[in-house]
């Protein structure tokens, strides 16, 4: 059970850090509208948190591996979902983002993620 979380992880974080590289306008876009309509951030909020609930209780396993990128995973995608829930008002002032700033965030994000996702995707299929 722990491998097939690992490995639907190692897919999730290869494939989103390649779409934030690829596709940073569709990103931006997406990230704008979800902004102006705040009942979206609640629905986005709540998958985000039962996702990092399932990881944090599935896979709360600490090692001194990569694999440790799941478990961490986990604990971000958790913490993103309750600070969401409880803090949505903190969201207002990414509207004030300009869209070369979110572009240089996506840029970073896309980098990082799909180093971790092909890390985690050589070891766990190819390795």
């Amino acid at each position: 059970m722990v491998v097939i979380i690992e490995k639907i992880c190692a897919i999730f974080i290869l494939t989103l850090g390649l779409s934030y590289l690829l596709n940073a306008s569709w990103w931006i876009s997406y990230i704008k509208q979800m902004l102006e309509h705040k009942e979206q951030i609640l629905l986005l909020s709540i998958i985000i948190l039962l996702l990092g609930s399932t990881l944090v209780v599935t896979h709360n396993i600490w090692v001194s591996s990569p694999i440790v990128i799941v478990t961490l995973l986990g604990w971000l995608m958790l913490l993103k979902g309750l600070s969401m829930m409880l803090f949505p008002g903190v969201l207002n002032k990414f509207q004030k983002l300009s869209d070369a700033f979110l572009s240089n965030i996506l840029f970073i994000n896309g980098i990082l993620l799909s180093a971790l996702g092909g890390i985690l995707f050589y070891l766990l299929f190819l390795g």
